[in-house]
């Protein structure tokens, strides 16, 4: 499938959020798909090794900002069903460096 290709990447970064409803509620049930484990293993670039819960993903994510700005990527990417062209690649480097 097309999308596996990518969703490899940010899927563990999702998967350490699902406790939480898209009403930002905690929750540890999913009624459609039952307990919630929301342990992953994330990728050496941003500190890699296991992690437990959201709380866990806030060491390694944080100090390089490296998830935020790829979130703020693919997100714009997404909304625009586009790729990110040069002057949106710019905007958000200079939004991140703000």
């Amino acid at each position: 499938m097309v999308c596996s290709g990518c969703h490899a990447n940010f899927d563990p970064y999702g998967l350490v959020l699902e406790t939480m409803t898209s009403s930002h509620r905690f929750r540890t049930v999913d009624p459609a798909y039952g307990p919630v484990d929301p342990t992953s293993l994330f990728a050496a670039p941003i500190g890699g090794g296991p992690v437990a819960n959201a709380v866990d993903m806030a060491p390694p994510a944080g100090p390089e900002r490296r998830v935020s700005s790829c979130v703020a990527k693919s997100v714009t990417q997404y909304a625009l069903s586009t790729v990110n062209s040069p002057v949106d690649v710019g905007e958000l480097r200079r939004a991140e460096d703000s």
